[in-house]
């Protein structure tokens, strides 16, 4: 179980430098949350998987999607460098990409 934990904190550690630090506390509980919720997946439906002790506001989560500072270029960045890592040159390559936004609906 505790190493469930810290897998799961090292994944989401690696995306810390893009956000502020109370940014980067938020983004991982909600990131969590979402993963954990077992109901319809909206900020209010996460929290109490995000924040089971309340320990901050609700307000802090609803204001942090539109008005937390931090760096989308570097995310991007960071996920494909992960995908990358993770699948090997071949996953990230244009073709594959149109292979997969044409399965979710997308026009390329």
């Amino acid at each position: 179980m505790d190493t469930n934990i810290s897998t799961w904190t090292e994944l989401l550690g690696q995306f810390f430098p893009i956000f502020t630090a109370p940014g980067a506390d938020i983004s991982v509980r909600l990131i969590t949350g979402w993963v954990l919720c077992t109901r319809r997946r909206t900020v209010t439906g996460m929290l109490p998987f995000a924040d089971p002790a309340g320990s901050r506001a609700h307000d802090a989560y609803h204001r942090f999607l539109p008005d937390a500072r931090w760096d989308m270029h570097r995310l991007w960045q960071m996920l494909t460098r992960l995908l990358i890592q993770t699948c090997g040159p071949r996953a990230a390559s244009p073709m594959r990409w149109r292979v997969c936004v044409a399965g979710f609906g997308g026009n390329e």
